[in-house]
């Protein structure tokens, strides 16, 4: 019978509601019926895949995704990564096309998610660093170097005694900024001029004793705006006349 009332109401009420109700009222009627799928006694991922099915343009509205992402937080709760792993698969088999809309909120509800799942991970999205720095610290060694090739600075998320040498080449080789949170027993002359190579700034965390001769590079790297800063220019005015010609000229 539910089935029959279902069918009614997506092939009768609703085509009718979209034609005689203004387009707002319709579009209310619809969301409160995604409302009505979402609730304790429902798995999230059957709300979305029956939603989805039903009323996919609902999941932008604003009432819907409070709805459900309140809903995906209890149903996780108590063993959260594996439960919200468990919800994912099933929501990519059922519904893979919901994942795009959904993308938000099912990193929201597990950072986890998003690191582990080749469906949402994005590394240019702008929530990356937030998410990676609510992962546990086994959780960041295992996504380390996928991060780090995109977001060397990330380094610093890692508990020193976990930055590895390779982790820190891959950070350092995105970012040579990174090399300010390169553990010292790892900072060879090697990695810091591949730091300076990389960013100019990263000079001002080379050994000193290796500042004066990568000087050079970083303004070459640089340009002239690096006399702008304090630090440099003291660097700068260390070299030898005849390489302050060849760099200026």
């Amino acid at each position: 019978m539910s089935g029959f009332k279902t069918w009614i109401v997506d092939n009768v009420v609703g085509p009718v509601e979209s034609k005689l109700l203004h387009p707002h009222v319709s579009q209310d009627r619809r969301r409160d019926r995604a409302l009505e799928l979402i609730s304790d006694d429902i798995t999230p991922q059957q709300s979305i895949r029956d939603i989805y099915q039903r009323f996919p343009d609902v999941f932008r509205r604003t009432a819907v995704r409070e709805k459900l992402y309140k809903r995906m937080h209890l149903y996780c709760k108590g063993n959260y990564d594996v439960k919200a792993q468990e919800m994912f698969d099933v929501i990519l088999r059922d519904s893979p096309g919901a994942i795009r809309i959904l993308h938000e909120l099912l990193c929201k509800t597990s950072a986890l998610l998003f690191f582990n799942n080749k469906e949402l991970y994005r590394f240019t999205d702008d929530n990356l660093p937030r998410m990676y720095k609510e992962l546990t610290d086994e959780q960041k060694v295992t996504f380390a170097p996928k991060v780090l090739q995109t977001h060397g600075i990330l380094l610093d998320a890692l508990k020193e005694s976990l930055r590895t040498k390779e982790l820190c080449r891959i950070a350092v080789n995105c970012h040579g900024q990174a090399l300010e949170y390169v553990p010292t027993k790892w900072k060879t002359k090697k990695l810091m001029k591949l730091a300076v190579q990389r960013s100019s700034y990263a000079l001002q965390y080379v050994d000193s004793k290796y500042q004066l001769e990568m000087t050079p590079f970083a303004y070459k790297k640089g340009g002239k705006a690096m006399l702008n800063k304090k630090w440099f220019r003291v660097l700068f005015n260390k070299l030898t006349p005849r390489q302050k010609k060849m760099l200026l000229k």
